[in-house]
């Protein structure tokens, strides 16, 4: 036995000194900290400071959620990735209460669940809702709807080791992963660069608008090929499901008997790719479907941000990250128009430093983004 041991040896302190090395990689670019921390760092920062990994999952549901326990918000956004762009300061002065969960819902279940913790006093119940109604809710042949993760939250994929193992081996078969960031605006190799979630839970679209900078085009993203190779939320057959669309009214109207003051948001399609879509038979069936629910939920008597393209508004495609995301100064421009709006029933709005917003739209230095919270582009931090 003492033989077979000592025959070992040389082999366990290799694989040790593989591990160490490697955990030592990962914590040079913070990516193996663990959810917890990167909660309390940004809830405690006084800077804009950044969450994004890239070896490990972000883990969104349980990051969003903890996120949302720490801070105890009375202005949530929610929804999927569609609401990224609502931030902090279009609720000025009530920075500090904005809280926006994107994709920590992506389906109705998910929708639901939330509610029911609110009702259920595990959430602390916001005063005001924006909550973003993504097509995918009503869309029958839908793969995020086996993703109840809010229901049955994971843990943070730092701790699974078969995760560990797999970032371990990738930062040491990719270079460019190694190598740490010039600045350090967060955690995680995205989130040093200063790329991925604010302190608000918004998202900063930091690829797109370098693009945008470079060259100045609008970039539609991949939505035209998923469409035609009709995968993703593009798959046949493209039609509404009607227990989820009973499901999703009634849901919205228990929020709003919870005493929250709710507003819908559909949100932008790109000029160019909503021209494009509505000449495929399927998609501008279901579209027409998708339609008559925001037509059904204004009889219902919420308030809501309609669907709109940018030339609808007067602006153009320069204002969407890509096809189907809108970029900063278009929702704030959305925003600041519902809360002038004469058919705006909810009150809480009318708290709001509207005169704040529209000094910042005014003073945007281009079409898609504030350029507020990162240092990458010599700007300002906010504080």
């Amino acid at each position: 036995m003492r033989k077979v041991l000592l025959k070992s040896l040389p082999y366990l302190l290799l694989i040790i000194l593989y591990l160490s090395v490697g955990e030592y990689f990962l914590f040079r670019i913070k990516e193996n900290i663990p959810i917890t921390y990167i909660v309390d760092k940004q809830v405690n920062s006084k800077q804009e400071f950044y969450y994004g990994r890239s070896l490990f999952e972000d883990a969104l549901p349980i990051y969003k959620y903890k996120s949302l326990e720490s801070r105890k918000p009375s202005v949530v956004a929610l929804g999927q990735s569609i609401i990224f762009n609502f931030r902090d300061f279009f609720f000025h002065p009530y920075e500090s209460t904005f809280y926006n969960t994107g994709l920590m819902v992506k389906n109705i279940y998910d929708l639901e669940f939330f509610k029911e913790q609110i009702e259920n006093k595990i959430i602390t119940k916001p005063d005001f809702m924006v909550i973003g109604v993504d097509y995918s809710f009503i869309l029958k042949n839908n793969g995020l709807d086996k993703k109840e993760e809010l229901k049955n939250l994971v843990e943070d994929p730092v701790y699974n080791y078969k995760e560990h193992l797999r970032a371990i081996q990738e930062v040491y078969l990719k270079k460019d992963v190694r190598e740490v960031p010039s600045v350090c605006l967060g955690l995680g190799k995205k989130g040093m660069g200063g790329n991925g979630y604010r302190k608000d839970g918004s998202f900063s679209y930091k690829w797109e608008l370098e693009n945008f900078l470079k060259d100045s085009l609008h970039m539609e993203g991949p939505s035209k090929e998923k469409l035609i190779a009709k995968t993703h939320h593009y798959k046949l057959p493209m039609e509404k499901d009607m227990k989820k669309w009973n499901k999703l009214v009634q849901v919205l109207k228990e929020y709003r008997d919870l005493g929250i003051e709710v507003v819908l948001y559909f949100p932008p399609a790109s000029d160019e790719f909503h021209q494009f879509a509505m000449k495929d038979p399927d998609f501008s069936k279901f579209w027409n479907q998708y339609m008559q629910l925001q037509r059904e939920l204004e009889i219902q008597g919420f308030d809501m941000i309609k669907f709109t393209t940018p030339s609808q508004i007067g602006l153009n495609d320069y204002y969407m990250n890509n096809a189907d995301h809108p970029g900063d100064i278009l929702v704030a421009k959305q925003f600041y128009s519902y809360c002038k709006s004469e058919e705006r029933k909810n009150k809480f709005v009318e708290k709001i430093d509207t005169a704040y917003l529209h000094k910042m739209i005014n003073e945007a230095p281009n079409p898609l983004s504030f350029m507020l919270d990162t240092l990458v582009y010599g700007s300002r931090m906010s504080k």
